[in-house]
């Protein structure tokens, strides 16, 4: 009896050893996905901040250029209205639409 327990303690050691390894490699294997997800993110945050860094004074050009835009379309509307405000008036003096 006490040779087929030292055989099943040996066993029993042999196999938490193998257990132990295995165990220690799947911890060394999580923290590095930790850490190359760290850095992934790392690099995908630069990458944004980068990029709107370097798009920032384009968009801010194309904002003026619209709101300059805007101001023209503005005084534009308002010249048709002032065009359609003396429009009848015309019409009242001759009759018919100015050729």
């Amino acid at each position: 009896m006490d040779e087929e327990l030292k055989e099943l303690l040996e066993e029993n050691l042999e196999v938490s050893k193998e257990n132990n390894e295995i165990l220690s490699k799947i911890w060394s294997d999580v923290k590095w996905k930790r850490i190359t997800k760290f850095i992934y993110w790392l690099i995908i945050i630069g990458l944004a901040l980068g990029a709107y860094y370097y798009v920032q004074p384009i968009i801010e050009g194309f904002s003026q250029g619209y709101g300059s835009v805007g101001k023209g379309i503005g005084a534009l509307v308002e010249n048709i209205k002032k065009v359609t405000g003396i429009l009848p008036s015309l019409l009242d003096k001759t009759g018919e639409l100015p050729r």
